[in-house]
């Protein structure tokens, strides 16, 4: 062997020697960092009661889903005892983290996994966990009442065959925009007559519906839903359908007693006025009503169904009536007995075309009732004169608790503007978007909380007259 050769053979042992070393050093610094976490989970263990582990682990379930657990209790012992308590279960999320386990490890996890669902009240699931984990998975689920599909998408329509057959007596079900494509009248018809009575909260908002899905739906809760609190159907048949479903309102008004939140925006419907007359002690205890977008605009009777629907409701809280054809007047809200109105939607539903004085009278009537109460105030898309602009905006007082007001795409000039920043002290959101009448062109835009106090600071001195003979001949100067 040559000399060059010994030398590298030496080098390379030196190395070898060197790399070993650095080796067990690394090693033996991960086993010490390994001793410590155990002493720091131990020492966790000793000084926490268990009553505060279990609510810390229920953080971690609602953060990261329940199976996040399970990797929890591969710590210890300990741990694996408290995490198969009761109360982590009897809400269990299952969309976080479902994806990223395999099939070997849904089998492994499964004998501790499916007692634990038992006793299990609340379930929030994913696609993925249904259609290629389990068969037959919801008879792991005996005593569940509210399911959720919130969030998941291409939802196959046969799952609610699925829980049909497995007969589980649920009181919430939640389909938010779930399904990949439109359900059919079947499963709709045989959910109705099955599930839908004992139900208290139905959500099958943004799906495509049929329409003589949707009759059935009606039908069933206006002859057999007397414990149904929610009803959804929002955004539920396109907007190019020729013909509409029918909705017999004085069915649902004499059974539907429960019924607290009825949600029909942009899903057309056409209502159906009832023959005989019912008394008014007949009538329902609604909280919120949506029904943007769903009269067509042919029919001239919106505001007179609104009226004869929930005109006695004293503790309505909630009115979406945006769109609502040929209604220019306030006449259905002056009519309505509600006391403390909190969210009042009229978009779009001022066209000019309307009596001056009678609607002035109405304007200070209704707003001037629920002036200290009304949170949210959408008039967007509204055409308007100046002055029954500033008599709703004066008809508040002073203190008024609104947090939010819609103006965007109206003709709302700048001085009825100012008047409503100076009225409303406690505005959070303002949108005054493509209000091409507003002069200064930096009014027209979304107004967050600090903004809107900037506002009032700014606009203080717009009531000085010397500002406004300076301000307008600077318009008209610009005009010409």
């Amino acid at each position: 062997m040559t000399r060059q050769g010994r030398r590298r053979r030496g080098l390379l042992k030196r190395k070898f020697k060197e790399t070993e070393e650095q080796m067990k050093e690394i090693n033996y610094i991960r086993d010490l960092h390994l001793r410590k976490n155990l002493k720091d989970v131990v020492e966790i263990q000793s000084c926490l009661p268990p009553e505060i582990l279990v609510k810390i682990f229920g953080y971690c379930a609602t953060n990261e889903g329940n199976l996040s657990l399970f990797k929890l209790a591969n710590v210890s012992s300990g741990w694996e005892k408290l995490i198969k308590s009761k109360c982590l279960w009897k809400c269990v999320d299952l969309v976080e983290g479902v994806e990223n386990l395999t099939i070997e490890k849904w089998k492994s996890m499964r004998k501790t996994f499916v007692p634990l669902l038992r006793e299990s009240k609340k379930v929030r699931l994913n696609t993925s966990i249904i259609t290629t984990r389990w068969d037959n998975f919801f008879f792991n689920f005996p005593s569940v009442t509210e399911i959720s599909f919130v969030g998941t998408r291409n939802l196959r329509p046969e799952v609610l065959l699925d829980i049909i057959h497995s007969k589980i007596k649920i009181e919430s079900l939640n389909f938010d925009g779930v399904f990949l494509s439109f359900i059919p009248s079947k499963i709709i018809r045989k959910m109705a007559t099955t599930i839908l009575p004992s139900l208290k909260k139905l959500v099958l908002s943004n799906n495509s519906l049929y329409i003589t899905a949707i009759e059935v739906l009606f039908k069933v809760v206006g002859q057999s839903c007397e414990q149904l609190e929610v009803l959804e159907l929002e955004n539920c048949l396109p907007p190019n359908r020729i013909a509409v479903p029918e909705l017999d309102y004085s069915s649902i008004r004499r059974n539907c007693r429960s019924l607290r939140v009825l949600n029909f925006s942009f899903t057309f419907i056409d209502p159906q006025i009832p023959k005989t007359v019912y008394p008014q002690n007949d009538t329902l205890d609604l909280r919120e009503l949506h029904m943007g977008s769903t009269i067509r605009s042919y029919r001239r009777f919106g505001d007179n169904f609104l009226l004869d629907f929930v005109g006695n409701c004293k503790n309505l809280e909630t009115i979406n009536a945006n769109y609502l054809p040929n209604c220019n007047s306030l006449h259905f809200l002056q009519k309505i007995k509600a006391k403390r109105m909190k969210n009042l939607y009229i978009c779009n539903i001022f066209n000019g075309k309307y009596d001056i004085q009678a609607i002035t009278s109405q304007a200070t009537i209704v707003f001037g009732r629920w002036q200290s109460t009304l949170l949210t105030l959408d008039l967007s898309r509204n055409i308007m004169i100046d002055s029954l602009w500033l008599t709703i905006f004066e008809s508040f007082c002073k203190d008024s608790p609104l947090e939010t007001l819609y103006l965007n795409c109206s003709n709302i000039t700048t001085r009825p503007f100012i008047t409503a920043i100076k009225q409303f002290t406690n505005l959070s959101y303002l949108d005054t978007s493509y209000c091409t009448n507003i002069i200064e062109r930096s009014l027209r835009q979304k107004f967050y909380k600090e903004d809107c106090k900037k506002l009032k600071v700014n606009y203080f001195w717009f009531d000085n007259p010397l500002y406004n003979i300076q301000r307008n001949s600077e318009y008209f100067i610009d005009i010409i």
